[in-house]
């Protein structure tokens, strides 16, 4: 069996940007070790950019990838109920992963 890793969470989700979806004025931040990510929309635009900000979700490597590209949804149970049921609505990411022993 293989594994999937996230080398660069910035570029990660910016490659999902249009998966994203986000209800106006919320913002996130997703922290995995040394690398956080701030994703906000505004004005109907989503921007996604390194940095700090408000609804801090910190994960290790492990985690980040069961929430982001996950079989099923699934995020820490400290997280409160606005931000997971936003998380829902685009986590994880519909994609097709082949079977991962054969790559």
């Amino acid at each position: 069996s293989g594994m999937i890793k996230i080398i660069d969470l910035y570029k990660t989700l910016s490659l999902f940007k249009n998966k994203i979806n986000f209800p106006e004025g919320f913002e996130l931040t997703l922290k995995m070790g040394d690398e956080s990510v701030i994703l906000k929309k505004e004005k109907g635009n989503l921007s996604i950019e390194k940095g700090k900000g408000k609804n801090l979700i910190e994960l290790n490597e492990p985690e980040m990838v069961r929430l982001i590209m996950g079989t099923f949804f699934w995020a820490p149970s400290e997280i409160d109920e606005k931000t997971v049921s936003i998380l829902k609505t685009f986590l994880p990411f519909n994609i097709f992963l082949s079977p991962l022993d054969h790559i």
